[in-house]
């Protein structure tokens, strides 16, 4: 191989290690803000997400359920995550996948 061939090669395997990195951790890319992915999830607008609605949000494999992910969030236990629950639960994971504790007090 001539020398550019390798000083090519060599750079593209330094930026992907550098993308690696920077990746939030479970891939995925860069993750959305809780108000935005609520909104996203919210199909009919009605401030709540229902269970039908959350559960189109991905899991993890080996992770919670959909619905136990639900059942924590729904801090209330009226049967919807309002956007507060829904940011609280996102907290408590550190921004992660919408599962987590109810808030305190909840």
């Amino acid at each position: 191989m001539n020398k550019l061939t390798i000083a090519s090669l060599s750079l593209l395997a330094l930026s992907t290690a550098a993308i690696a990195q920077n990746a939030p951790p479970g891939g995925g890319g860069q993750r959305m803000p809780p108000e935005e992915r609520f909104a996203m999830l919210d199909t009919n607008k009605d401030g709540k997400l229902s269970r039908e609605e959350f559960a189109a949000m991905p899991t993890r494999q080996g992770g919670p359920t959909a619905d136990e992910r639900f059942a924590a969030l729904d801090a209330n236990k009226d049967g919807g995550v309002t956007l507060a629950e829904f940011q609280a639960g996102m907290a408590n994971r550190g921004g992660g996948g919408g599962g987590g504790q109810p808030p305190p007090g909840g």
